[in-house]
């Protein structure tokens, strides 16, 4: 799902999703895999 797909759904700007997003800290888990491995 992408940054626009997001922002439609949510009615607001791309600017304010990526915003929040950046505001998110993710771990990373590198002792396990994904079954399934997504690239857009």
């Amino acid at each position: 799902m992408s940054l626009t797909d997001i922002a439609r759904r949510l009615r607001v700007s791309t600017s304010t999703v990526y915003r929040k997003l950046d505001q998110f800290s993710f771990k990373e888990h590198f002792d396990k895999l994904q079954r399934v491995m997504f690239c857009d």
